[in-house]
């Protein structure tokens, strides 16, 4: 039939034995949409999914959904028949799957299978993340950025994140594999267009209408979680490693929930390490490797023991300087300089103190999370390892600070790569068992339909 195409055709409907929910997840991670978008699709409404130009290539299609326990057709469409196509139907039933199809009770998530205990015959082996990349390459690359950003008013800035994150991406390799950034510079720079075009229109009516700002605040609120997920989305769906792409399918509401209101309720301080803990978990829970799931173990009573540190540091620090500064206020004001004198080497050396102790609680922070988020967070039965340490880490940062400054942003480039090659070599991966079997099942469980999801994810909304 010349002129048609051939349409995947779904009606909500999974092979008999399998469990809903599970298919439904698979799904999502498969094509890496929101799960709204997942319950419309299996609402059992007939739906076009996807339209091919040849029957072979909707058939591959169809088969890789068939695998994960969906009923697909594949129907022959014309061009004016797309909005309801009719055709004979190649439903699959479990009667009629291929011998070589996979099991429904085998496509089981690492989320839903209880822990593994990993036999005593298992062979362990830690293995470090490894960063390859020089200051020297990366200035280059850098200096580059700046001039074409200058000249181009901003525009290639796309171009310019797509470079710096393939350039770091492809020097951070584990196991002697590298990552891959594959976004494309186009989709950026669609993001980055609505970002300027919404604060062109902030700032006039702040301007002209100030009054109408203060609808605006609300609205940037209630974007906030809309932003926070398409970027994980968009930076994760964009990420690969041996061939397997990453996927983040975290939901609005827990968005909302990690990243507004327990940071509202953090103005009570003692709720404080709520907001930690829950945007944690949410970072690491509804992260993806190809289908298999991160899984965070901190506790909640983990960050509160962080706040208690951080707490604890800042009353000493902040006695400290008191006594420092009375100290210091008494021997100047009996010495020879005047009052105006005294009052600005008095605010001088306080906001230097604050810098300093503000930069210590940063570090504290950093350190202590980081190893809690990562140091925590395992993929099926491989485990990840965080050694960030308070006083390297510090020293890096001081390090950095000291040279960008002294160096008016020249050294930038090389901070950057510095905290980079800290970062992977305070990174591990405790592997248990065969990694290469691990890699060649979450391949087989993420199908070509993967590139599709491209369609939900088409604009990068973060810098």
């Amino acid at each position: 039939m010349e002129g048609n195409e051939y349409a995947l055709i779904f009606q909500g409907q999974v092979v008999e034995g399998a469990d809903l929910a599970v298919v439904k997840e698979h799904f999502t991670a498969l094509i890496g949409c929101d799960p709204a978008k997942t319950e419309m699709l299996f609402s059992g409404r007939r739906l076009i999914f996807k339209r091919f130009a040849t029957e072979e290539a909707a058939q591959q299609a169809a088969e890789r959904l068939r695998q994960i326990g969906m009923v697909v057709e594949v129907s022959a469409v014309g061009n004016k028949e797309a909005a309801n196509p009719v055709a004979t139907q190649l439903t699959v039933s479990a009667a009629a799957k291929p011998a070589s199809a996979p099991k429904i009770r085998e496509m089981t998530t690492v989320a839903q299978m209880p822990p593994k205990v990993a036999p005593t015959t298992t062979k362990e082996r830690q293995v470090p993340f490894v960063f390859s990349g020089s200051g020297g390459e990366f200035f280059k690359i850098w200096i580059v950025n700046v001039l074409l950003n200058i000249l181009t008013l901003g525009i290639y800035s796309a171009w310019a994140k797509v470079r710096t994150l393939r350039y770091f991406y492809g020097n951070t390799s584990l196991d002697g594999s590298a990552f891959e950034y594959l976004a494309e510079p186009v989709k950026i720079l669609k993001g980055r267009l609505i970002v300027v075009a919404f604060l062109a229109v902030f700032s006039l009516t702040n301007k002209f209408y100030p009054l109408v700002n203060l609808l605006l605040w609300p609205i940037i609120l209630l974007l906030t979680p809309w932003v926070v997920r398409q970027s994980l989305r968009f930076r994760y769906h964009y990420t690969a490693w041996r061939g397997v792409r990453f996927a983040f399918a975290g939901g609005l509401w827990d968005a909302a929930k990690a990243f507004i209101l327990w940071p509202i309720a953090g103005i009570l301080p003692f709720l404080i390490p709520f907001s930690w803990h829950r945007q944690t978990h949410y970072l690491a829970d509804n992260s993806r490797y190809g289908a298999a799931s991160f899984e965070n173990r901190s506790m909640l009573g983990d960050f509160f023991k962080i706040f208690g540190i951080l707490l604890l540091f800042l009353l000493v620090m902040g006695m400290a300087a008191a006594v420092i500064f009375f100290m210091g206020r008494g021997f100047i004001g009996a010495g020879s300089l005047s009052s105006k004198e005294s009052g600005v080497l008095i605010a001088m050396s306080s906001m230097v103190a604050y810098l300093i102790i503000g930069s210590i609680l940063a570090v504290l922070y950093r350190v202590r999370v980081t190893n809690l988020r990562f140091g925590k967070t395992n993929i099926g039965p491989h485990q990840i390892v965080s050694s960030y340490a308070t006083g390297s880490y510090l020293a890096l940062v001081i390090t950095n600070t000291l040279a960008v400054m002294l160096t008016l942003g020249l050294f930038y480039p090389f901070a950057k790569v510095s905290t980079a090659r800290y970062a992977a070599a305070h990174t591990a991966m405790v592997i248990a068992g065969d990694l290469d079997g691990f890699v060649a099942d979450r391949q087989a469980e993420v199908s070509a339909l993967g590139s599709e999801a491209g369609d939900f994810l088409d604009i990068d909304i973060g810098f």
